[in-house]
């Protein structure tokens, strides 16, 4: 009868003790999976080609391309440290020019826009570029590549490379000559080879 009593209190006690293990080990895994960074998405809302539009039309603008481009934190209570954005555009496998923004900072659950202009580098392939735009039937890709750290709380992530593309197929200018892209244009993140 004792021994049985004795038996039963060390049961209830080993029953405590899984118990609060399991309850620590499922708020561990939320805590865990909250403070998870997820990636900031990169959209295109608008792209504006100056040099199409007779009464804009200068030497100055004539291989420039603007684009409208919007970076969306999702992290709840997790903020980003970029490392300046650098975008790049390419005709059928070309390069066409790049350019960049400065570094910056992005508060959690954020979006941040920017316009950025492209110049041309080559004139020859801003040529080709150009009569496929007049021509109505252009093919081009476009880049984003960044180094990010998130802050969480205090405490700042080691510094992670993101790079993203997105590809452009038969597009048509509209009349006030932004490239007709529908809906926003959302860059699809690449796998980027490890830098040694």
């Amino acid at each position: 009868m004792v021994r049985q009593k004795i038996c039963e209190a060390n049961f209830g006690i080993y029953c405590w003790f899984f118990q609060v293990i399991v309850v620590l080990s499922l708020v561990s895994v939320v805590i865990w999976r909250c403070l998870i960074p997820r990636n900031p998405s990169f959209t295109i809302v608008n792209i504006y080609f100056p040099s199409l539009n007779s009464e804009n039309s200068s030497v100055g603008n004539s291989s420039l391309i603007l684009f409208d481009f919007k970076i969306s934190n999702p992290n709840k209570g997790i903020n980003i440290y970029y490392d300046g954005i650098s975008l790049s555009l390419f005709f059928k496998d070309v390069f066409v020019g790049t350019s960049s923004t400065p570094p910056f900072y992005q508060g959690h659950k954020n979006n941040t826009s920017w316009k950025i202009p492209i110049k041309a580098d080559s004139a020859v392939v801003h040529q080709k570029f150009q009569q496929g735009l007049r021509g109505g039937n252009i093919d081009f890709k476009v880049e984003a590549e960044t180094a990010v750290k998130f802050k969480i709380f205090w405490w700042k992530t080691k510094e992670h490379q993101i790079g993203c593309e997105a590809y452009f197929t038969s597009m048509k200018t509209s009349f006030n000559e932004s490239l007709s892209v529908g809906n926003d244009v959302k860059l699809h993140q690449i796998l980027k080879p490890a830098r040694l």
